[in-house]
């Protein structure tokens, strides 16, 4: 038998204590318990651990072939369950093909996300697969990185936007698109300093993305907004950046064209530019003018009442 396990319990979903069941006896011979087998696993974790699940925190009611929990791990040392206990979020999946999915993920943790664990990605401890009385399951343990972002991510603060496209980026330069970029993938957590920080989980979804468009060390707050995705070259970067909304518009668009707003102070300005088709009357001009004049201004005063009061992020 292999000496990196996981003992993951039976019918986790429908009993989250076990403080009667985990005793200090090698727990590969309890009872109640499913015995999986390493896949991949972080350097840290070099003995058998015992997870004892505390709550279930996603249920793809769907299929029920995905479920998310917050655990205790603990290792097994010389038959003895360790007194120190760590944190974690199991992601366990069933079916042969979740299976391989999960692989994938694990993957991707010890290849492309090595140098981001702990930065703005977890820790992934371990990945382990094996037979169960659910049948063929897999189970990806990771460092518990906090809550999901509550809310709509463009009414937080600019340093929480700021940390969620950014994770994004360094996963790019890393190799990797993501392509779940939501709240509920962006999770919060305090730092020793009482700060918050904002880390990227989920890569269930992720694909390789070699030589990234967008060389930049960092995408700035309130830099101006480029045209279109095209100019910007990164589809999924630029998706980010605009449901952050950390970019200032610099133009109107005006029928077929893109005015610059500094050259543009009053409806009459936009009026006299005379940059419309052929076939409009001045008054329908002038409303239409009136509407874009509005729509900029009232884009640029939501954006201000958002930053004064944003978002709060109870931990």
């Amino acid at each position: 038998m292999p000496e990196l396990q996981l003992q993951w319990p039976v019918n986790a979903s429908t009993q989250l204590d076990y403080s009667e069941s985990v005793s200090p006896i090698h727990p590969v011979s309890d009872e109640g318990w499913d015995v999986l087998d390493v896949f991949a696993h972080h350097p840290v974790i070099k003995h058998t651990i015992i997870a004892t699940p505390t709550e279930l925190i996603y249920d793809n009611a769907e299929d029920g072939n995905t479920q998310v929990f917050r655990a205790e791990l603990r290792q097994v040392i010389d038959g003895c369950l360790t007194r120190d206990s760590h944190a974690a979020v199991c992601k366990v999946v069933y079916s042969m093909r979740r299976v391989d999915a999960l692989k994938k993920e694990a993957q991707f943790y010890n290849n492309q996300l090595a140098n981001l664990q702990g930065d703005c990605v977890p820790v992934m401890y371990g990945c382990f697969v094996g037979a169960t009385r659910e049948g063929v399951t897999g189970v990806l343990l990771m460092s518990d990185c906090g809550i999901p972002l509550p809310g709509n991510l463009a009414r937080h603060t600019p340093e929480i936007r700021f940390q969620a496209v950014n994770a994004l980026l360094k996963v790019h330069h890393a190799g990797l698109e993501h392509w779940d970029f939501t709240e509920r993938n962006l999770v919060v957590s305090k730092r020793s300093d009482g700060g918050l920080v904002v880390r990227l989980i989920d890569f269930g979804n992720a694909q390789e993305h070699l030589g990234c468009p967008i060389k930049n060390e960092t995408l700035e707050m309130y830099a101006p907004r480029p045209q279109s995705w095209c100019d910007f070259s990164c589809q999924e970067l630029w998706c980010a950046c605009e449901e952050a909304d950390i970019w200032i518009k610099t133009y109107i668009s005006w029928f077929t064209h893109r005015i610059p707003i500094d050259s543009i102070t009053k409806v009459e300005d936009l009026v006299n530019l005379r940059k419309h088709p052929e076939g409009y009357d001045e008054e329908s001009i002038t409303r239409r003018a009136a509407i874009a004049i509005y729509e900029l201004q009232h884009t640029v005063d939501l954006r201000m009442a958002w930053d004064e009061d944003s978002l709060t992020i109870e931990l």
